[in-house]
């Protein structure tokens, strides 16, 4: 078990956490799976695992992805082969044992260099075994040495901020013509906070004392979230997901940011009257289930269409909806965005666009998000969501709302887009907001229209 002194065998069937960490680590390098995805499915196989090693794997696995450009540069300092000259498994093995080496006080540099060594042995690089474990004791003598870029002392400003916070230069770029350097800044130190802890939404069509229960039940001392009373975050995700409140449908995970959305929808002001609403891009449907909350609460009647633009998206929204009990509300399918549909034409009183995005609202956790981002890749996507928000634009009613959102900062891919449709939608913007990733919430954008 992950303790004090650095064990990684699980005393249950043997299962050595470091080696798994490194499968992960190859799968997402190698085969482009996204980090979050991979470690649920691991996660999952190995439920048995107790809590600490599945925290000890989570750590291993998303912080040696968060610190993957400042752990690159410590290799390169110390190896005579470059990081992009090295083999695939050892340049993961060694992103893997240097993040322990130098953000995992309670492991023992000993530990950390003779499981290395034993691991590549293991994954057939036994020749390769005397350079792992003389490059990690090298950095292990010399870390407090290290060199690093340093702005205030001549070095390029975006360079040393990508090496500090491990974050590609571009992203870094973009935060500051945006929003200037204290914001980018911010925004940089959040992204590799290691307490983000995650919130819990309560059905808020339960009643007051249900919901002061339910807190005080599952939740070992949460941060109360004072504005949404139904609301609370904690450390602890294992422990929400394995509580019969969450296997009732009582409670689900969804961060503050993305409860935001239905809050700014104001649905309130349909209280007893019958309406539709359209969630175009829904998976894994946590906005739709927020507005059947809201619905319930205020007494409205009406359906919502929870669509995505595949099957396993909508089987991930389906399965949602069914362990909250929502199947009354909400009607399924698969669905493309992209493609104008003639039969819903001004059919909605609230359509609801969480469109797809650059994702840098959620990098950290979703760390491997800042590493894929391209100039091309950009562009494309902007056309994407023109495409999408257009035709979302013809489905609202008109004195209708149309909830536009994304979990990015990105000013081309929020406020121009609004603007755009202000332009030339023939819609009034009501209102708007930008959360900027903090250690406590993601970032994300959401804007209020309605159809004049």
């Amino acid at each position: 078990m992950a303790d004090t002194k650095g064990k990684a065998l699980s005393k249950d069937k043997g299962i050595n956490i470091r080696e798994l960490a490194l499968d992960i680590l190859m799968e997402v390098s190698k085969n482009g799976e996204k980090s979050h995805v991979i470690l649920k499915a691991v996660l999952d196989k190995y439920d048995y695992l107790p809590i600490q090693d599945k925290g000890f794997l989570r750590r291993l696995v998303s912080g040696t992805i968060e610190y993957r450009l400042r752990l690159d540069y410590v290799i390169d300092r110390f190896s005579k082969v470059k990081v992009n000259k090295l083999k695939p498994l050892i340049r993961e093995l060694l992103r893997l044992s240097i993040y322990q080496l130098l953000y995992m006080d309670r492991v023992p540099d000993s530990a950390v260099c003779n499981e290395a060594v034993k691991l590549a042995s293991k994954r057939g690089f036994k020749s390769l075994s005397g350079y792992v474990n003389g490059v990690l004791r090298a950095i292990a003598r010399g870390r407090n040495d290290i060199k690093w870029p340093d702005e205030n002392a001549g070095d390029d400003t975006i360079y040393a901020l990508s090496i500090k916070y491990s974050c590609p230069e571009p992203i870094i770029k973009s935060l500051i013509d945006d929003y200037g350097y204290d914001t980018c800044v911010s925004c940089l130190e959040a992204s590799l906070s290691d307490n983000r802890g995650v919130y819990v939404r309560i059905d808020e069509s339960l009643s007051e004392d249900k919901i002061s229960e339910i807190k005080s039940k599952i939740l070992s001392e949460p941060e109360t979230v004072e504005e949404l009373p139904y609301a609370v975050r904690t450390l602890h995700p294992d422990k929400v997901t394995s509580s019969g409140e969450f296997a009732d449908g009582l409670i689900t995970i969804q961060d503050i940011s993305s409860m935001s959305v239905c809050e700014m929808a104001e649905l309130e002001d349909y209280k007893g009257k019958k309406i539709n609403i359209l969630d175009m891009c829904a998976a894994p449907g946590g906005k739709t289930l927020h507005a059947v909350s809201k619905m319930k609460r205020y007494g409205i009647d009406g359906e919502i269409k929870s669509l995505d633009v595949s099957e396993l998206k909508v089987d991930l929204i389906k399965e949602n909806i069914r362990r909250m009990h929502c199947e009354e509300y909400v009607k399924c399918g698969v669905w493309d965005a992209t493609v104008y549909d003639e039969t819903c034409k001004e059919k909605y009183d609230i359509v609801l666009a969480d469109i797809p995005c650059s994702g840098l609202g959620v990098i950290a956790r979703k760390p491997d998000i800042k590493y894929n981002i391209t100039d091309e890749g950009l562009e494309s996507l902007e056309a994407l969501q023109r495409q999408i928000i257009d035709n979302a634009a013809k489905y609202v009613k008109p004195g209708g709302r149309l909830i536009l959102s994304t979990c990015t900062m990105r000013k081309k891919e929020n406020e121009d887009n609004v603007a755009r449709l202000v332009d030339t939608g023939g819609f009034k913007l009501q209102k708007s907001r930008q959360l900027f990733l903090s250690d406590t919430h993601d970032g994300f954008f959401t804007a209020v229209l309605n159809k004049e």
